[in-house]
């Protein structure tokens, strides 16, 4: 039960990776290293992708850093 949990909560900062291409790797390489048992909500303890508006925060963010969209 307990390799569930952390995998799932991997998966998630997988989910983000994925967002990313090699050029903006070292903007994201800190959404790889996530703390899997951070406070979730009973609906996102077994959830295998972020929210979608958190997933958006972050794409924003990204498309920031690479100078691509203005910050909001």
């Amino acid at each position: 039960m307990a390799a569930l949990i952390i995998r799932m909560g991997i998966s998630r900062t997988r989910e983000y990776d994925a967002d990313a291409d090699a050029d903006g790797a070292i903007l994201t390489q800190d959404l790889m290293i996530a703390n899997p048992f951070g406070p979730l909500s009973r609906g996102q303890l077994f959830a295998s992708h972020p929210p979608i508006e958190e997933h958006v925060q972050c794409l924003h963010q990204i498309a920031v850093d690479l100078g691509q969209a203005t910050p909001t």
